[in-house]
């Protein structure tokens, strides 16, 4: 049987999402980022972030940017002789690495977990929504504040037996609770309340997909598990 060959294009197989990943000492945007943002033509970003700084905005600007003003230089990410790319970058060490949430993502040696999809959301203003990596742990409910609002989860022996979101002191202190067996609790500070049931969805969801089973404590799949 003769073989078919089947020409294949420049950047078939790139991504169709505008992508960005989080790097030790970078910013990365992927190609099809570049394309739909058209940062072929822009010299710099204005990073800016939420309080919790859960999500991440980047304001482009065909202004160059200086030692004085507070824009970071887009760069082309020439990659090496392995790795040719049309990929954007901002060299944002200091930023990162004084961002606690944006440091440990960036240690991730898993490329999909330290990748988010960009949204855009006005004029060259795109935005990231960070995952919850529950970068927080407790051992008893005095130890987090009064108002703080987010996602937690218990973990027993290594093994997560409860997602839940709200107020963490309230949840925690719940009487029906005594009786559970935890050895830590470990958190993500979330200010927004959509944000906090889509987070617990997905979360329950992925040990659902997991396990076959939810976490032994929970009774349902997201949003009314508290």
């Amino acid at each position: 049987m003769k073989d078919i060959w089947i020409k294949v294009k420049k950047g078939q197989f790139e991504s169709d999402n505008c992508l960005v990943t989080i790097r030790e000492k970078q910013i990365a945007f992927n190609s099809t980022f570049g394309k739909m943002a058209e940062l072929h033509k822009i010299n710099s970003a204005l990073i800016r972030h939420t309080p919790d700084m859960r999500k991440v905005n980047f304001l482009f600007s065909e202004e160059k940017s200086s030692a004085s003003d507070s824009h970071f230089a887009v760069k082309n990410d020439g990659g090496n002789e392995d790795r040719k790319t049309n990929a954007k970058i901002i060299q944002a060490q200091l930023f990162i690495k004084n961002n606690y949430i944006l440091s440990k993502i960036s240690k991730y040696k898993d490329k999909n977990k330290k990748t988010f999809l960009a949204v855009k959301d006005g004029k060259n203003s795109w935005t990231i929504n960070l995952a919850p990596i529950f970068e927080y742990t407790i051992y008893h409910p005095e130890e987090v504040k009064s108002d703080v609002e987010g996602i937690y989860r218990y973990i027993h022996k290594n093994e997560i037996v409860y997602i839940g979101i709200g107020n963490i002191r309230q949840r925690l202190r719940d009487s029906s609770r005594q009786e559970w067996e935890f050895d830590k609790i470990e958190y993500s500070i979330i200010e927004d309340s959509k944000d906090r049931e889509k987070w617990e969805s997905e979360f329950i969801s992925d040990y659902y997909s997991d396990n076959n089973n939810l976490p032994k404590y929970n009774k349902v799949r997201g949003k009314t598990s508290t």
